[in-house]
């Protein structure tokens, strides 16, 4: 959602097809059509082309280098 938020393209080289597979009732959970439309409304502001997958996890790429710095509750209410 960090990432989302920032409404902008992410890219990443080399995106890793190797790792681990997450299925989307896994990943999203009970919220998985509030990310469906969420990623949608991405979509189409952005004109990204891409596959869904390679979005998601260029998405979880970007956010979990965000949360990097996270030490405390407070640092994870002060994300930006």
């Amino acid at each position: 959602m960090l990432s989302l938020r920032d409404k902008r393209p992410t890219f990443k080289e080399g995106v890793d097809a190797q790792g681990q597979e997450f299925n989307a009732p896994t990943l999203f959970g009970e919220h998985q059509r509030v990310y469906e439309l969420l990623l949608e409304k991405y979509k189409a502001e952005t004109a990204d082309e891409r596959d869904l997958a390679e979005i998601i996890s260029c998405h979880i790429d970007n956010g979990l280098h965000k949360m990097g710095h996270v030490r405390s509750l407070l640092d994870l209410a002060q994300l930006e």
